[in-house]
């Protein structure tokens, strides 16, 4: 059984999925990118946790691991499904008690808009969902 997840400064990005390092790698670098259109430069506050240990979690399984002084309402999944897809959409997870689980996926560029709204409570889980596209991924547009 894997470790619970460390409780971190900054929300997790938890990688469960192993096939593939090089989209391991494309998804950082897309997380970390500066935003450069805002001319501030920000980047992610997120902590990659790259650590085979949890390889093949279920999101269930995820939640599972999540300790009661995890600090933050959310946490970002990078699964299989992530890996393997076209954009890299990952998971994004509700961590709230009443709604604790629900998710849904975004391309790695909008890590930093979820992240930063939030942590800041400048928009809802549910705002989120609803500016996902047709599909199911939050692009941040």
């Amino acid at each position: 059984m894997p470790q619970p997840l460390p409780a971190t400064e900054v929300a997790l990005l938890v990688r469960t999925g192993f096939a593939d390092d090089t989209g391991w790698t494309s998804i950082l670098t897309d997380v970390f990118e500066p935003e450069e259109d805002s001319g501030l430069g920000m980047q992610a506050g997120v902590h990659p946790l790259n650590d085979p240990q949890y390889a093949g979690c279920t999101l269930a399984e995820v939640l599972a691991l999540v300790p009661p002084e995890y600090p933050h309402t959310f946490l970002f999944v990078v699964d299989d499904v992530a890996l393997r897809e076209f954009r890299h959409p990952l998971l994004v997870v509700d961590l709230h008690p009443a709604e604790r689980g629900r998710s849904f996926r975004c391309v790695p560029e909008a890590v930093r808009t979820i992240e930063a709204n939030l942590f800041t409570d400048n928009l809802s889980f549910d705002e989120l969902v609803a500016g996902a596209d047709a599909d199911g991924i939050y692009r941040n547009h």
